[in-house]
This record gives structure tokens, C-alpha cells and sequence, in this order.
């Protein structure tokens, strides 16, 4: 936890701090060449044109990736259906905030090969979380609900 608040509190949330670091690490002449160019082209652009979607991505990242398998543990949601309820949709608003700003990036992107990929990922967050809430809260089929994620 110590880590994660050290990268939030000073790395994240200050942008212009950033960019000014990284142009410094650009400018030394004892950075490798490799990562002048990994700095210039792709960590730099968080911190200037991607930083207002990076933002809502890295917060729902957080969220989901500290909540989510509160979800998975049967004991919990067998006798916390509450609390099953409202974490269930306080994850569905994370995942669909990670989903949207992810396409963002992607698009502001210069891979081909990475928004292919953060497309097709997009796609298949809508396809779970969209099955996910239509079983529990339109058809009430439980079963359907507990198997939507799965692969079998």
C-alpha cells in the first residue's frame, strides 16, 4: 500500500511535474537512446494530450483491481447479498470508466497492434458487464448471472 500511495501522491496526479521530468530525462545525455524514445513518444503523451483520460483509467483501475473479488468469494455474497448488490454496480461504473478512457487512449494512440487489441478488450467488457447486470436485475436468473464471465 505504501508504493501505491507513493505512485498516486507523487507520480500521478501532479502532470505538469511529470512532464517536466521526463523532458529532463529526454535531455540527459546519459539516457539511452531506447528510452529516449520510449520516454519521448509514449510516456510523455500521458502527461500532456492523454492525461484527462489516463486519469478516470488509472482511478478505475484501482477501484476494480482492490474490490473486485469481494465479488468472487460465495461466502460473502451468499450472506452479504447487499453488499454483493452494491459493489456489483459500483464495479460495473469502474469497468465501464476503465473500458471508455481505454478506448480513448488507444485511439490517441500511435499503435495500430494496441488499439486493435484495447478494441476488441472494450468489446468484451461491454459483452460481460452487460450480461452480468441483464441476469441479475432483468431476469433474475441467478445462475446465468454467476456464469456470465466464465469460459467453460
Amino acid at each position: 500500500m505504501v508504493s501505491l500511495s507513493r505512485l498516486i501522491g507523487g507520480r500521478f496526479w501532479n502532470a505538469k511535474l511529470n512532464q517536466e521530468k521526463t523532458e529532463a530525462l529526454i535531455a540527459s545525455k546519459e539516457t539511452p537512446k531506447g528510452i529516449v524514445y520510449v520516454a519521448k513518444y509514449f510516456f510523455l503523451s500521458y502527461y500532456t494530450k492523454r492525461y484527462m483520460v489516463f486519469s478516470p483509467h488509472i482511478v478505475g483501475a484501482i477501484i476494480w483491481w482492490n474490490l473486485y473479488y469481494f465479488q468472487l468469494i460465495p461466502s460473502i455474497w451468499q450472506k452479504y447479498g447487499k453488499f454483493h448488490r452494491i459493489l456489483g454496480r459500483v464495479l460495473m461504473v469502474s469497468a465501464m470508466c476503465q473500458m471508455i478512457s481505454g478506448v480513448g487512449l488507444a485511439y490517441m494512440g500511435n499503435s495500430l497492434t494496441v488499439k486493435i487489441v484495447s478494441y476488441l478488450l472494450a468489446i468484451s467488457v461491454v459483452y460481460c458487464v452487460y450480461y452480468s447486470w441483464y441476469f441479475a436485475a432483468i431476469e433474475k436468473d441467478i445462475s446465468k448471472h454467476k456464469n456470465t464471465g466464465r469460459c467453460d
